[in-house]
């Protein structure tokens, strides 16, 4: 009975504990500002929307500390997924890729910050090589490697856009030079 309250109330914690890390946009960048801060900016075409399923070693961790063995952890509790996304590139902006096809990793989408992509549409991604969760679960391991970057809402990722296009092919040829 002890361990079913105790379970109980680290789903409630762990429930309620999720609005403080809700995602949270600060203002809106300029198209200016992301490219600077982004490693790589493409258009491409989706190719394919994958569900990954990941431990999270932080969350084992604080449990085994509750008393929990490791044996006894339920994996709904442990782990969490990301979608990863597999983008044919058209046009590269910023950034080399080894590849015209990139992986893009991003959140469910909600409360995770995860921009929400559909197969067979043209985008505009700004992407990054270190992940965004990163910066609130910093012993967490997340995917990373040759041409695989991430991306969120709180860039100015988008579905392809002539007039993003426009500032981004000035960008370039201001760059190159």
């Amino acid at each position: 009975m002890i361990r079913i309250v105790t379970i109980l109330g680290i789903l409630f914690f762990d429930l309620t504990s999720q609005k403080a890390t809700a995602c949270s946009c600060v203002g809106e960048s300029t198209v200016k500002g992301e490219y600077k801060s982004a490693d790589i900016v493409v258009t491409g075409q989706i190719i394919s929307i994958e569900t990954e399923w990941f431990i999270d070693s932080t969350r084992i961790k604080e449990m085994i500390e509750l008393g929990f063995s490791a044996d006894s952890l339920d994996k709904k509790l442990t782990n969490y997924y990301l979608k990863k996304v597999l983008v044919k590139v058209d046009n590269i902006y910023k950034g080399n890729t080894t590849t015209d096809t990139l992986t893009i990793y991003t959140g469910m989408g909600g409360g995770d910050c995860g921009f929400r992509f559909k197969e067979g549409q043209s985008y505009v991604i700004y992407g990054d090589i270190k992940s965004y969760f990163g910066d609130f679960n910093k012993e967490q391991e997340f995917p990373k490697g040759q041409d695989l970057y991430w991306t969120n809402i709180c860039t100015r990722t988008q579905e392809y856009n002539r007039k993003e296009i426009k500032e981004l092919e000035k960008l370039k040829a201001k760059n190159s030079r």
